[in-house]
């Protein structure tokens, strides 16, 4: 019985703790300022000496989701997150991982 009451405190525990951090993140996410779009949109490519051969500068205005190649859209996909599918904005191991290295 002991043991019981044991891992069911420790469970509220865990769960308190887990929406207590989403809720930190998510307050962080939506209080985080916008990105300034006018002082990001410079691009440099480089060629296999790493010299810049071409230095571009965007528009200032969002391209529209539809606009942009559904191959671009699954490339980006499979190269920044190939489990995207299988959770729901946070990968919290992906997190956990990289703040472990950032330490």
């Amino acid at each position: 019985m002991k043991l019981f009451k044991r891992l069911l405190k420790t469970t509220i525990f865990l769960i308190f703790f887990e929406i207590l951090l989403i809720s930190l993140i998510y307050a962080y996410a939506k209080m985080s300022p916008k990105v300034e779009i006018k002082q990001n949109n410079s691009y440099y490519l480089y060629d296999l000496n790493d010299e810049v051969f071409f230095q571009g500068k965007g528009t200032n205005s969002w391209v529209s989701i539809d606009d942009i190649s559904e191959y671009l859209k699954k490339a980006t996909i499979i190269i920044e997150d190939k489990n995207f599918y299988n959770h729901h904005g946070f990968n919290i191991l992906r997190i956990m991982k990289a703040a472990f290295n950032n330490l």
